[in-house]
């Protein structure tokens, strides 16, 4: 799973890496990358505490193409965010056919998760929700299912239509 944020502790690593080591102790062997910007300290001492260092990769701000390289060969885009009007990360992520998990104080589950390409979790504090969630896209149905349905969204998140509606919407054009 990929973890992908500039702002850890409000898109929530804490919680992500808990429900790491909740699934791996349901016995699932899954492994998450963290991309992103800040102190990667405090983190590392929380992994080691968890018990999951062998699990948890520290991969610090990477290119915009190294990013979309992570996304396509990700099992799944873990995001249990406390709070993100509208997550780029779980866009992008969809749009590379990723599979999303997470919260209901993400503004883009209005588009993810009526369309079947996101799992969505109320709190991001329910640690044992997101490990149920992880397992379902570990499932190479379902993980194939929740592909199809991301990539069936590209359309839709094409910035350039998107400003064309919103400019035909609001009649300025």
């Amino acid at each position: 799973f990929l973890f992908l944020a500039h702002n850890p502790r409000l898109k929530g690593l804490g919680a992500a890496l808990e429900a790491i080591g909740a699934a791996r102790r349901r016995g699932l062997p899954v492994r998450l990358s963290v991309v992103g910007r800040g102190p990667r300290a405090p983190w590392r001492r929380r992994v080691a505490r968890l018990g999951i260092a062998d699990a948890v990769s520290f991969e610090g701000p990477l290119s915009p193409g190294e990013v979309a390289r992570r996304l396509r060969s990700a099992t799944g885009l873990l995001h249990p965010t406390f709070l993100d009007p509208c997550s780029l990360a779980c866009l992008e992520a969809a749009a590379c056919g990723v599979p999303v998990i997470t919260t209901r104080r993400n503004g883009a589950v209005e588009r993810l998760g009526p369309a079947g390409a996101a799992l969505v979790v109320d709190d991001p504090r329910d640690v044992e929700g997101l490990a149920r969630a992880m397992e379902e896209v570990a499932d190479p149905a379902r993980r194939a299912e929740f592909r199809e349905a991301a990539l069936g969204l590209r359309p839709s998140l094409d910035a350039r239509r998107h400003l064309d509606e919103v400019i035909d919407w609001l009649g300025v054009g």
